[in-house]
């Protein structure tokens, strides 16, 4: 663990590679997001709000409305957000992106140096949610218990390490200047 912690620290911990990630992932979630969002809810009436979007979760319910309104172009069109956007870009961008600032906030070999880790968690919570609801849109209206008992939990889970790691950094940058 150290050593992940101290190479992830060493090739992330740079405050010009954090911001080109931040532009980078501000562009998705700013531009491609969107765009290919209005693709899933181009012949709906809904609300275009996908599941990874309820704060801080969904619950049965939501999923249901969403994958009922979307009709059968709809899911398909969702399957392909997730799997030509969401899976690959948004998420792991910010979450390379918060390992960087946390490996600048704790530097590698400092007491908290291994707090940079985080991100993992919070990367898998990402993917667990989007693979979770990519299976709902193929799969419906065959929804598992599972997917609707463990999505609002990755969903959960995703968004508390999303809005965590932030305050964390900002704890560890203003502890060093103490």
């Amino acid at each position: 663990m150290i050593q992940l912690s101290n190479f992830i620290g060493h090739a992330l911990g740079h405050w010009s590679l954090f911001a080109v990630l931040m532009v980078a992932a501000s562009f998705f979630y700013g531009y491609g997001v969107p765009r290919a969002k209005s693709r899933v809810f181009a012949g709906s009436n809904l609300k275009p709000k996908l599941l990874d979007e309820h704060l801080p979760t969904w619950r049965r319910h939501d999923a249901l409305t969403l994958l009922e309104g979307l009709g059968a172009s709809g899911r398909r069109a969702l399957q392909g957000f997730y799997l030509g956007m969401d899976l690959w870009f948004p998420g792991p961008t910010i979450c390379v992106a918060y390992a960087g600032l946390l490996s600048l906030a704790f530097p590698p070999g400092s007491p908290l140096g291994l707090l940079n880790l985080l991100a993992v968690p919070a990367l898998l919570f990402d993917v667990a949610e989007n693979v979770n609801h990519l299976i709902m849109a193929r799969f419906y209206p065959d929804l598992s218990s599972l997917s609707l008992r463990m999505g609002p939990v990755f969903t959960l889970l995703k968004w508390a390490f999303a809005m965590a790691i932030p305050v964390i950094a900002l704890v560890g940058f203003i502890a060093r200047q103490v």
